[in-house]
């Protein structure tokens, strides 16, 4: 999958299975979360993640969390396609779109 823009960003806590609270330039943002799953062992406070940006003004949040780093590693996990895939499932270019 292609992003258009992604940004960086400090993960903060996630209430409920839908949304994340994310540090991005600064600001708390509610991000939409595309995995609905627990994701405990990689959305931990403090984690780098990466969300996609959104200009259509009709939704909720301006944010998807798309991706987590996991030890430094890139991407160690990602979404595709509403699931979690591997590294070696996940095409490099969703960081930066290289």
């Amino acid at each position: 999958m292609k992003y258009s823009k992604v940004v960086p960003g400090i993960f903060i806590k996630r209430p409920n299975r839908f949304i994340a609270h994310i540090m991005i330039n600064g600001n708390e943002e509610i991000c939409h979360v595309k995995n609905t799953g627990r994701c405990k062992e990689l959305l931990i406070p403090g984690c780098t993640v990466y969300c996609s940006v959104s200009d259509n003004p009709q939704r909720k949040t301006k944010f998807d969390l798309i991706a987590v780093e996991k030890n430094k590693e890139w991407p160690r996990f990602c979404h595709c396609r509403n699931r979690i895939c591997s590294k070696q499932q996940c095409p490099p270019r969703a960081k930066g779109q290289k």
